[in-house]
């Protein structure tokens, strides 16, 4: 193995893990936490936990944004130079790179609002109740979901790109 192949495998390995702490906590904190700190009774502290937790999540989900893009183009660059890649491989690559484009593209847009903090009377924006939408409605068209839904899709296209790289 020479170091060029330990490089790459440092840097695919970056590249996975970055995707995989995004992605799983996005199903973490959408599945398990969110549902979790809605049953809870004492809401006191509760509104102050769930800024706590999604500030932490954010500077988590930051620095996977930029591990990404680095290691994104790193891993684009070698896989296209090998020129041996067909059609269907950069059609793929495009759709998982547009998939990645529109989880940092709502991230970004994301973090540039006001938190919505929910909690067992209401929903609030700035401390301004706010009519919530019926449940079916917030699940559909939630941004976190929406992340989520295409992070699993990035996920299934990077499986996608590296059958047909090794099919060559």
């Amino acid at each position: 193995m020479e170091i060029n192949d330990l490089v790459l495998t440092g840097v695919r390995w970056l590249h996975a893990l970055a995707g995989a702490a995004w992605v799983g906590g996005g199903l973490f904190y959408l599945l398990v936490l969110q549902p979790s700190l809605e049953e809870v009774e004492d809401q006191s502290s509760l509104s102050s936990l769930k800024q706590g937790v999604a500030g932490e999540f954010k500077e988590v989900v930051g620095m996977c944004v930029v591990g990404l893009i680095i290691t994104g183009a790193v891993l684009t660059f070698d896989r296209l130079a090998h020129g041996n890649v067909g059609n269907l491989y950069v059609a793929i690559l495009a759709l998982k790179v547009a998939g990645a484009g529109g989880m940092f593209a709502l991230t970004w847009a994301m973090g540039r609002r006001r938190p919505v903090i929910k909690t067992r009377e209401g929903a609030t924006i700035g401390g301004e109740p706010i009519e919530p939408l019926p449940a079916f409605l917030r699940r559909l068209i939630s941004p976190s979901q929406l992340i989520l839904v295409l992070g699993v899709l990035v996920f299934f296209l990077a499986a996608m790109l590296q059958v047909l790289f090794e099919k060559r």
